[in-house]
């Protein structure tokens, strides 16, 4: 496979309101948000759905809400085993209705054959073919004596590998909230942030550049400035 270009590209977040415990409400709230977005002048490249959205964010409502979500290997699409689940439908029609590549937030997903439960996002192409999964990784988990306890692995289990999709416009890695965890923003390579939401709705636009990535990597070489005659190198399995 030819090596993809990155070029610029333009990006819708979203984030919801009017959710709540009813999985048919949800979609159409996704929905109307993900046509919203598309509408927009100049069109966004890639729209981006927020962590659970189809379901009530408690452990006690994951398994509920769970549905079947096919597998993807090299970008492809594997044959499901079982009927997908409604909103996996849902999100397939809204990235081919509105012609545009989408990730699609994160659904519970209950895996065929065992009791797990995972908390999975997936991408689509403007086709809406699946073109990536990702089971995420890092479960969030907090104990705060008197103020607050919540551990998703009471009901979750842990995503086992990193994901990433390729697009015209470049290659996209994902994650889920505490895989990388931060706030609801764009952040350039500098760390400067670019666009940011509050708590509310809200649709955030911002224009990527993949030429200022390859300036700050160019100009900030940490990839070769690491010591690891100092410390380990974590991502190297041999460590």
């Amino acid at each position: 496979m030819a090596q993809i270009v990155a070029k610029p590209f333009r990006l819708a977040l979203l984030q919801l309101a009017g959710l709540n415990a009813t999985k048919a409400n949800n979609i159409s709230v996704a929905r109307a948000a993900v046509k919203k977005a598309a509408e927009s002048k100049p069109k966004p490249d890639l729209i981006v759905l927020p962590e659970i959205w189809n379901s009530p964010y408690a452990v006690t409502a994951f398994e509920q809400y769970s549905e079947r979500v096919p597998n993807v290997k090299n970008g492809k699409e594997e044959p499901a085993k079982g009927e997908e689940g409604e909103s996996i439908t849902a999100l397939r029609e809204m990235a081919r209705d509105n012609g545009v590549w989408l990730i699609g937030g994160s659904i519970p997903e209950k895996e065929d054959g065992t009791n797990n439960i995972y908390n999975t996002l997936t991408a689509y192409n403007p086709e809406g073919e699946m073109v990536a999964k990702h089971r995420k990784v890092h479960l969030f988990d907090i104990d705060i004596p008197g103020r607050q306890k919540f551990k998703e692995s009471d009901s979750l289990s842990p995503g086992m590998t990193l994901n990433s999709f390729e697009a015209p416009f470049g290659k996209i890695g994902v994650g889920i909230c505490y895989d990388i965890y931060g706030h609801s923003s764009v952040v350039n390579p500098l760390g400067d942030v670019m666009e940011e939401a509050d708590e509310n709705e809200a649709i955030v636009y911002a224009d990527i550049d993949p030429e200022m990535l390859a300036t700050t990597r160019r100009n900030l070489p940490v990839t070769i400035q690491r010591r690891f005659d100092v410390y380990p190198d974590v991502a190297n399995p041999k460590n």
